[in-house]
């Protein structure tokens, strides 16, 4: 199957998306791009000089993504219920539709073995995601929609390493496990 040239960027992108958080940075080489699209590894040289600027590039998609969903509520406030409960869908989704792990997962896992460019990227979205996080939580105690007796960040870095932790779990354990942890949450909460 050839890929028409105005998309074969993107389709490189979403191919490396699904490896990078599927099986991590060091589970995967250009090839396993380029046969299944039937395309020349220099295909994705020409869009991507390197491993490192095709991971890069899948992070950026990943903090675009969360930004994008996320704009208008850090913008205009809204329910955080309904904010986490979207969170929960996606990552949930992530998990066991898609078999993808949130992209932190498998950085973390080879922190030590990456490029430089992967764990900047990797420590600006979890900063980020963790702001995001906090200020639902945040938002859901003002709005008496959360209970908890601890610092909003905090609860915020629980769900986090939480939700993180479930999708590994849930390669050993079976898919139950994400919906058990997030109705632990969900109970963690108040809700």
């Amino acid at each position: 199957m050839t890929i028409p040239r105005t998309s074969t960027r993107e389709h490189i992108l979403k191919r490396a998306t699904v490896l990078f958080q599927g099986r991590g940075y060091n589970g995967f080489s250009f090839k396993d791009i380029s046969t299944p699209m039937g395309i020349r590894n220099a295909a994705i040289h020409y869009h991507f000089s390197t491993k490192s600027d095709l991971c890069s590039a899948v992070m950026q998609r990943y903090r675009d993504l969360l930004k994008s969903e996320t704009a208008d509520f850090m913008k205009h406030g809204g329910s955080a219920r309904y904010q986490l409960e979207a969170y929960l869908a996606f990552i949930r989704h992530e998990i066991l539709d898609a078999h993808c792990m949130c992209p932190l997962t498998n950085v973390a896992v080879a922190m030590d073995t990456l490029p430089d460019e992967i764990r900047a990227q990797a420590v600006t979205l979890s900063n980020e995601l963790l702001a995001y996080l906090t200020r639902v939580m945040e938002l859901g105690r003002e709005q008496d929609e959360f209970q908890f007796n601890c610092a909003a960040e905090q609860k915020a870095l629980s769900v986090k390493a939480t939700l993180q932790g479930a999708g590994q779990l849930a390669r050993l354990m079976g898919p139950q496990v994400v919906d058990q942890v997030i109705d632990q949450i969900r109970c963690d909460l108040g809700l």
